[in-house]
């Protein structure tokens, strides 16, 4: 059992997911916290949203890819992380009543 805002998290990365035509989504933490306040009226810190995506990721709910590029100065940094949805992951929206294709 997950608490609700691990849930919104979930539903907000499918809605992130279903909106492009890939089967992953590149979004970062400001993003997933600002359609969490916009679609769910939910107000948390990136810090929190961090967290609840290494839980989701430790569950087996979610999948995470980093990724690195390289800057102007050739100094080595980090990109938005690709995310996707695992079968588990799946299962528990299909529990939920959400619809995933």
């Amino acid at each position: 059992m997950i608490g609700m805002t691990a849930h919104q998290l979930l539903l907000t990365i499918h809605i992130c997911i279903k909106q492009g035509k890939n089967h992953y989504t590149q979004e970062s933490r400001q993003t997933f916290q600002q359609i969490l306040a916009t679609r769910f009226h939910k107000y948390i810190k990136t810090r929190c949203v961090g967290q609840t995506l290494k839980n989701l990721e430790d569950i087996g709910y979610i999948k995470r890819m980093t990724q690195y590029g390289r800057a102007e100065n050739r100094q080595v940094r980090q990109l938005p992380s690709f995310f996707w949805i695992t079968s588990k992951g799946r299962q528990h929206l299909i529990d939920h009543h959400v619809k995933v294709a």
